[in-house]
C-alpha cells in the first residue's frame, strides 16, 4: 500500500493532538464565493476563531459571527486560496499548525529519504549503437539498480551489465546526470563504452528515483516509509515557535507524549527517531533489492 503527502497530514495532526477539535460541514457544499459555513454545532465556535478545511490546499477562514450553526466567515484567510468544499469536509478549529506548514515539514522529510529509501522506475532502451552514444533516461532517475538484456544466442539468456570485471562477458555502463541536453533531452543518460550484448534485443533498466509524495510513499509493515516521514515532519514542527501551545495547554494524551521535555528536546527526540527509522529502512531496501546502488 502506498499513500500521499496529503494522506500523511492527518497522521501528523493526530500526533499533535489536534483532531479532537474537529467538526464537520453538515449541509451542502461551500462554494469559494460563499461566506457562510454550516457546522455541526455553532456553540463550538467563537468570533475570531480560525477554521481550516482538512482538504487539498488547506483553505482557512476567519469567523466574523455565529448564528445557530451557521458561521459567517472570511474565506481564503491567511493567504490560502478559497475553493469549493464538499459536504462533510472535516474542519480543524484554530490549528496549531496550518496545512501548509505540515505539508512543508513532510516535504522536507521526503527530501531526506534518498538514498535510504527510493522507488524503482523501469525503463526500456532499443539499441542503436550506429548513431547513439548516450541513451536518454527520465530526469527523475537518481541511480541504477540493474541493467539486463537478452543475448543473440540460439538459446537466449539474460546478461547483466556492470558485472564483476573477472567475468569475460562483462560490459560496463556509465550513468550520468547533468548532461548537456544536446546529448540527452532530459539531462540524464547512460552509455555503454564496451558496446551492448545484442544489437536487436531490448535493454531493460531498473532505475532508482526519489519518493515524491504523490501516492508513492510505502506504508507497509515491511517498508514503513510513511511512519518515518511523519516522524521527520514532527522533528521540524517541534522547532516551530507555536509548538509551545502544546506544552502550555497539553491534555492528558499529550502529556504522555511530552512529559517535561521542552519543544527543542522533543524535536531532538523525533530527529533521533527519524534517523533510526531511515537507517532501518536502508537495511530493508538493501535486503529486498539485494544489489548495490550506483548513483
Amino acid at each position: 500500500m502506498t499513500v500521499s503527502t496529503q494522506d500523511a497530514i492527518p497522521r501528523v495532526r493526530d500526533q499533535l493532538g489536534e483532531l479532537g477539535d474537529q467538526t464537520w460541514i453538515t449541509t451542502g457544499s461551500a462554494a469559494s464565493t460563499v461566506s457562510s459555513v454550516v457546522v455541526a454545532s455553532g456553540t463550538d465556535w467563537d468570533v475570531g476563531s480560525i477554521g481550516e478545511f482538512e482538504s487539498t490546499g488547506g483553505e482557512q477562514f476567519k469567523v466574523l459571527s455565529v448564528s445557530g450553526n451557521t458561521l459567517t466567515v472570511v474565506r481564503g484567510w491567511a493567504g490560502t486560496s478559497a475553493s469549493i468544499q464538499a459536504a462533510d469536509t472535516v474542519i480543524i478549529r484554530d490549528p496549531i499548525f496550518s496545512y501548509r506548514q505540515i505539508e512543508q515539514a513532510l516535504i522536507e522529510a521526503l527530501n531526506r529519504l534518498w538514498p535510504y529509501c527510493f522507488i524503482v522506475e523501469n525503463i526500456s532502451i532499443t539499441p542503436s549503437p550506429s548513431n547513439t552514444i548516450w541513451y536518454n533516461l527520465t530526469d527523475t532517475i537518481l541511480g541504477v539498480l540493474s541493467i539486463i538484456q537478452l543475448t543473440d544466442d540460439a538459446v537466449a539468456d539474460a546478461r547483466a551489465y556492470g558485472t564483476p570485471r573477472g567475468n569475460r562477458y562483462n560490459k560496463d555502463f556509465n550513468f550520468e546526470r547533468g548532461l548537456p541536453t544536446a546529448l540527452v533531452a532530459s539531462g540524464t543518460g547512460i552509455t555503454f563504452p564496451k558496446g551492448v550484448f545484442s544489437l536487436t534485443n531490448t535493454i531493460y533498466i531498473r532505475g532508482l528515483a526519489a519518493i515524491t509524495g504523490s501516492d508513492d510513499i510505502e506504508d507497509s509493515t515491511r517498508l514503513p516509509v510513511a511512519n518515518a516521514v511523519v516522524t521527520g515532519a514532527l522533528a521540524r514542527l517541534c522547532r516551530e515557535p507555536q509548538f509551545r501551545r502544546i506544552i502550555n495547554t497539553e491534555n492528558v494524551s499529550q502529556s504522555a507524549q511530552t512529559g517535561s521535555l521542552t519543544a527543542l528536546q522533543m524535536s531532538g527526540a523525533f530527529e533521533s527517531a527519524f534517523q533510526d527509522r531511515l537507517n532501518q529502512l536502508a537495511l530493508s531496501h538493501s535486503e529486498i533489492y539485494g544489489t548495490k546502488v550506483t548513483h
